[in-house]
């Protein structure tokens, strides 16, 4: 046995393993498109501005764990890498549905880890550790809020690229956008801050200027 079957990391595995298909998992991949998003892009803006929002939250007093925030944002969408990116509207079709794809990814997102560590014992933990950040990627606290929004900026940037270079196609998801939008209410962060109240009234103004 080599020096290097002792590596806790296996290398191959985090550039080349399961968790490197969100490179190739194309979203909004039943409507036309003029530019492909992969997986992967879509987690790096969720990711960007789940900085900048955290950055300027911050400049109002907000506490805001920025490790937790940006390992939610990077983790929201790993389960994709086995499930492929499944469309808003068939995916809340039903609650049952909604439920059944739920369960089965948290059954399943220790698989997109499990081959990064090569010890046993430590790499339980690990493995454990990351599948629960993803578990709880969106949960009720300022860091889950604020990734649940950046991940719908991150969707609006998209269309509104492509309505600027023509696809018109795509406003027919703006109806669903602007529910989605609505479903951030409850959310304590456009509560408490003004400043981001104010971001959620200039996302409304965009989605009514693309119905129009």
């Amino acid at each position: 046995m080599g020096k290097g079957d002792n590596i806790m990391l296996n290398i191959e595995e985090l550039l080349i393993g399961q968790n490197a298909r969100l490179r190739h998992i194309v979203r909004f991949n039943n409507s036309p498109r003029i530019k492909d998003e992969s997986v992967a892009e879509h987690s790096y803006y969720t990711s960007f501005y789940s900085l900048v929002l955290c950055e300027v939250l911050t400049e109002f007093g907000a506490e805001i764990d920025k490790g937790k925030l940006l390992s939610k944002a990077i983790l929201h969408d790993m389960d994709e890498s086995f499930s492929g990116d499944f469309v808003r509207m068939y995916k809340n079709a039903t609650p049952e549905l909604r439920d059944a794809i739920e369960n089965t990814n948290k059954k399943l997102i220790d698989s997109v880890f499990r081959g990064l560590f090569n010890k046993q014992g430590r790499f339980e933990y690990l493995s454990k550790y990351l599948s629960l950040e993803w578990i709880n990627c969106k949960d009720d606290s300022i860091e889950g809020e604020i990734v649940s929004f950046a991940d719908f900026l991150s969707v609006l940037s998209y269309v509104l690229h492509e309505v600027g270079s023509g696809n018109r196609s795509i406003l027919k998801y703006v109806k669903a956008m602007d529910e989605y939008l609505s479903s951030f209410n409850h959310f304590l962060i456009f509560q408490q801050y003004e400043e981001a109240k104010l971001w959620k009234n200039a996302c409304e103004k965009i989605l009514k200027e693309l119905y129009q």
